[in-house]
């Protein structure tokens, strides 16, 4: 039987010291790109594979020392203009989660915005190829079942959200099923009774429809009598229909995603909690005011970050066959736009 193939005997066949085959292996920056190929190719061939316990203990070597540079990540960004998707919901956070994971990783994440006319067509492809990036985070994009060209069979890819419909690839995304669920369960426990729906389509769209599973599977749990007929609305909400939703229905509490509802509800008369609670499926780090399901933003897009570094590892590329979604959870954040009635 042939000896098991080693580091120092592939290193004998290159021609180089084992500790730059080690490197190349590992997809090291500091060899070429054409020395990490045939160290590879060669590794591949001779079967070679790395010993568990010798790899724990280089791994143990090193959690004291600074990690070393490992290249770039693309932070990918669709909006129509380039600061616009930070002005909404958790994309600052998860951006900066991302990089502080990125950087203690050994990676420089940047911002690629996709509207810059200077990454038009395969000008794109270029620059990622010169800068060195082999990973790269889709951010949540400005439209639901956006589609996407780019060409990424030389990448790992990671997507944020569910707001791209193609490429479809790995994503982490909050669990927005689970977020209807705990909010029911929060207002019942407050004493509300009759809870409304009031959705955005478009944000229904981008979520997948998993928030409306979550509130469906509560609503069907409701007694007959306590059942509110949701409200959904295309771009603005408009102000009669509101109020006329409001009169016919009669809330105890509203379940949104809209912002804009807070003043809608003032402008109507009606105090926020004393006269009608208000709820939020989405409560983020800049309105903690608000009653709902609060999500760790930059451990998401830590988790995003880690994702995407395990696949670089593994040499995952392209588009995979089968996809896997990270579904982080939120927990309820009490806020003030709701209180006990009981």
């Amino acid at each position: 039987m042939p000896d098991q193939p080693t580091l120092r005997s592939l290193a004998a066949e290159l021609g180089v010291h084992h500790t730059t085959v080690a490197r190349a292996l590992q997809d090291s920056l500091k060899v070429s790109a054409a020395l990490r190929e045939r160290a590879q190719h060669l590794a591949a061939e001779r079967g070679y594979k790395p010993d568990p316990l010798l790899s724990a203990l280089s791994r143990y070597r090193r959690k004291d020392h600074k990690t070393s540079y490992q290249g770039v990540i693309a932070w990918l960004n669709n909006y129509p203009q380039v600061k616009e998707m930070y002005q909404w919901g958790n994309a600052l956070e998860y951006f900066q989660g991302a990089k502080t994971q990125a950087s203690k990783l050994g990676y420089d994440l940047q911002e690629f915005w996709l509207h810059d006319p200077a990454l038009a067509g395969e000008r794109f492809n270029r620059v990622l190829r010169t800068r060195g990036v082999n990973g790269v985070i889709f951010a949540p994009m400005s439209s639901p079942g956006t589609k996407l060209k780019i060409d990424l069979r030389a990448l790992s890819a990671v997507a944020l959200g569910t707001s791209m419909q193609s490429p479809l690839l790995h994503m982490v995304t909050t669990d927005g099923y689970r977020a209807l669920k705990t909010i029911f369960l929060n207002l019942k426990a407050l004493g509300y009774r009759r809870i409304g729906f009031l959705w955005h389509r478009q944000f229904e769209q981008r979520s997948l429809e998993v928030g409306l599973g979550g509130y469906a599977t509560e609503w069907l749990k409701c007694d007959s009598s306590e059942r509110v007929e949701p409200l959904y609305f295309e771009d603005n909400l408009q102000k009669l229909a509101f109020q006329t939703w409001l009169q016919d229905q009669r809330p105890d509490v509203v379940i949104s995603q809209y912002p804009p509802v807070e003043d809608l509800l003032t402008e109507l008369g009606l105090r926020v909690p004393h006269d009608i609670g208000l709820c939020f499926a989405a409560v983020t780090a800049r309105d903690l005011h608000r009653s709902g399901v609060i999500y760790p933003a930059e451990e998401v897009g830590a988790i995003a970050m880690r994702q995407l570094a395990s696949l670089i590892q593994n040499r995952e590329q392209g588009v995979p066959t089968l996809v896997n979604r990270i579904l982080i959870e939120g927990t309820w954040n009490s806020g003030t736009t709701t209180r006990s009635l009981t």
